[in-house]
């Protein structure tokens, strides 16, 4: 590890060698303060990966604070959001910060099939505005959890069409349609999933 990225946890170069070992080392750091506690979060950017013409953005200091679940025991997770390397900016880091700050005031974890409504075009002419939370299986299932039992949920970019459908319907029709209409779901820009669109929908 070449970067401070200290987190003032004595367990924070374990979860870090986790991440790296399955992304790689970032291209990039960037340190971010959450004023209510004053608790450091860095945004890291990882290029080629989960494929070679996409990124990676990965948090890492969340993982400090252990996060409740409706049913579950608390857990603690580091935020995953991954697009095409040519439609990275950074919007997508400021999206990402917000969103971490957001589950540090609640302090309770993303949950897979949760639905982050939509906040307008998340990059430079995106038509994707909001996000599914998913496991990250785009990496081996070993990246799934880290030691210290810190989970990695993928938020997923939908658009406003697949969003309405999704809290309609549930992720099941979407999430297939992923496959078998090989939709690039790293394309900010791309359009609705068709088994998403009514007859007025784009």
């Amino acid at each position: 590890m070449t970067h401070d990225v200290s987190t003032d946890d004595l367990d924070a170069d374990v979860i870090l060698t986790h991440i790296e070992r399955h992304l790689g080392v970032a291209a990039r750091y960037c340190k971010k303060e959450y004023a209510p506690t004053g608790d450091c979060i860095f945004y890291m950017t990882f290029h080629g990966t989960p494929v070679p013409e996409a990124s990676t953005l990965v948090t890492f200091g969340l993982s400090r604070h252990l996060l409740e679940q409706p049913k579950s025991p608390a857990i603690r997770q580091e935020l995953m959001l991954s697009c095409l390397t040519s439609q990275l900016d950074d919007s997508l880091l400021t999206v990402l910060s917000t969103l971490t700050e957001e589950v540090l005031e609640r302090h309770i974890a993303m949950a897979r099939n949760d639905v982050v409504g939509s906040r307008g075009p998340i990059a430079h002419h995106a038509s994707v505005q909001g996000f599914l939370v998913q496991s990250p299986w785009c990496w081996d299932i070993e990246f799934e959890r880290a030691p210290h039992n810190v989970a990695f949920p993928m938020l997923l970019p939908i658009t406003p069409v697949e969003e309405r459908f999704i809290r309609t319907h549930g992720s099941k029709q979407f999430l297939e349609a992923l496959t078998d209409q090989d939709i690039d779901y790293l394309d900010l820009r791309r359009e609705s999933a068709q088994v998403c669109r009514g007859p007025h929908d784009d």
